[in-house]
């Protein structure tokens, strides 16, 4: 998944029935929220909500590469259901662009 420089949103991945439990950043991260976003279809996305109303959501500091930032138990029971993914820079309403060109790798597993 890559987020291109000065955008807030990363490329779409089919799921495939693939359950993500985490994910490498490969190359530098701009601090920020990392958000999610859904779609059925591969066209039409939106935020991804937990079962409280909140947007899914956790923290990733900044770094320069290869951080891997698991996700809790709960998120993954979430985040396995989706068809398609993309990841959000910062939440929907505040949006935190990327600074130069990010590298994002799924990490697969099972809880």
């Amino acid at each position: 998944m890559t987020f291109t420089s000065g955008t807030a949103i990363s490329s779409s991945l089919f799921l495939t029935g693939n359950t993500i439990i985490g994910f490498q950043f490969i190359t530098g991260w701009t601090s920020a929220t990392l958000a999610f976003q859904s779609s059925t279809d591969g066209i039409n996305f939106g935020p991804v909500y937990d079962d409280t109303g909140d947007e899914l959501n956790i923290t990733i500091p900044s770094y320069t590469q290869y951080m891997v930032s698991m996700l809790p138990p709960n998120m993954i029971a979430t985040v396995g259901k989706l068809r398609w993914l993309k990841l959000v820079s910062g939440l929907s309403g505040s949006p935190v662009d990327q600074g130069s060109l990010t590298q994002v790798i799924p990490i697969y597993g099972s809880l």
